[in-house]
């Protein structure tokens, strides 16, 4: 059982206003979904919200997929879930913090980098997908895989995996700290259609 706003936000599906970065983060781990809701005055002394019981089962076979790089996409998409992925993806820090993990990608595995610069790169991938003007919150978790796949297959990574490399280690399998690059939050603050871009 769980305060019913915080419940919303976790058994939310595509396009509701409360599906966010912890919905799509808990259908990539379970299947969630509301088995009641409980109004404060259910309880005596009754508290100052509502609640909802929800039912959680484990996936069985789990999904799996690198959470460092699954959580560094996430955390863009739903920085500012409004906002189209086109601009998510072309703030300037966003492509600068890509731009540095490319670049290491490429040095480690001996990549030839491509004579794109980052933002066009980014704009490929978001193009070819048909997703570029597409908001976070329509976003379905097959379609957030897709677009994992088709960054990585290009070279763009979302985690720091890469920290304390050596040339010639395996990429995604060296010893370093569990760092990401990304430690934004949802935006919670309700904006407003009208802010989207």
């Amino acid at each position: 059982m769980f305060q019913k706003e915080f419940a919303e936000r976790l058994i939310a599906q595509v396009g509701d206003p409360q599906y966010g970065r912890l919905a799509v983060n808990t259908h990539l781990f379970v299947k969630v979904s509301c088995v009641c809701k409980v109004s404060k005055g259910s309880f005596n002394p009754p508290p100052e919200v509502d609640s909802m019981v929800v039912k959680v089962v484990p996936r069985d076979p789990p999904i799996q997929v690198d959470f460092k790089e699954w959580d560094g996409l996430m955390r863009i998409c739903f920085g500012r879930k409004r906002k189209t992925l086109r601009s998510s993806f072309c703030m300037n820090y966003t492509l600068k913090l890509l731009e540095d993990n490319y670049k290491t990608y490429c040095a480690l595995t001996g990549t030839a980098p491509a004579k794109q610069n980052m933002k066009q790169m980014v704009i490929s991938v978001l193009t070819d997908l048909e997703l570029a003007d597409t908001r976070a919150i329509k976003i379905d978790l097959d379609t957030f895989f897709k677009l994992l796949l088709e960054f990585n297959k290009r070279g763009i990574h979302f985690s720091n995996m890469t920290a304390g490399a050596k040339i010639g280690d395996e990429v995604g399998k060296v010893d370093g700290p569990d760092e990401h690059f990304f430690d934004g939050e949802d935006d919670l603050d309700g904006d407003d259609e009208a802010m989207e871009d």
